[in-house]
């Protein structure tokens, strides 16, 4: 019915060859609690357990950020090295429903996870580190808590500007244009 949807631990992945900068929206609905990774510039299409990622197929290394109502945090994984912890967030508005539109805006150069719940800023991850992901796909995974249901996923290049919310024309008989360079 026009979505991917999960009651046990489940994943789905492409390599939609990711641009440096890159706009990944989509809607999530859940039953209960849940606990949902995505990872992010991942080369890997299969599920990585993290606990036994050395015992893994190869893959290269990839952030995965986890969504764990109300909580989210964004990790680096890679095979040879220990997992690193780039941040750690809470989201109570991810506990206040059992619904929301998620945007996450990615950007290379300044090393930055922008996440939007219902088109507010959530968090801005940085990693102080520099960006060390070496693939271009994603992969959604469900870890099992109760039931998630993705839906309209869009996958877009970013200009790493946010949105501007621009007032209706006064006269419905002109056109409102916003260049991007003002």
């Amino acid at each position: 019915n026009g979505g991917f949807y999960a009651t046990q631990s489940a994943s789905i992945a492409r390599d939609l060859k990711l641009p440096d900068r890159a706009s990944l929206e989509f809607e999530m609905a859940w039953r209960g609690t849940f606990n949902l990774a995505v990872a992010l510039y991942t080369d890997s299409l299969q599920p990585v357990s993290l606990r036994a990622k050395e015992n893994e197929p190869d893959f290269g290394t990839f952030y995965s950020l986890q969504l764990n109502n109300p909580m989210m945090s964004l990790l680096l994984v890679s095979k040879k090295d220990p997992i690193r912890q780039v941040g750690q967030a809470f989201a109570p508005q991810l506990s206040q429903t059992n619904r929301a539109r998620i945007a996450l805006k990615l950007d290379k150069a300044a090393h930055a996870l922008l996440i939007l719940v219902n088109g507010v800023v959530a968090h801005r991850f940085v990693d102080a580190e520099g960006f060390a992901a070496q693939g271009t796909g994603v992969r959604f995974v469900h870890q099992g808590m109760g039931a998630v249901r993705l839906s309209n996923l869009r996958v877009t290049q970013w200009d790493g500007r946010m949105e501007e919310r621009t007032m209706p024309a006064p006269n419905p008989r002109e056109d409102v244009a916003l260049l991007l360079n003002r």
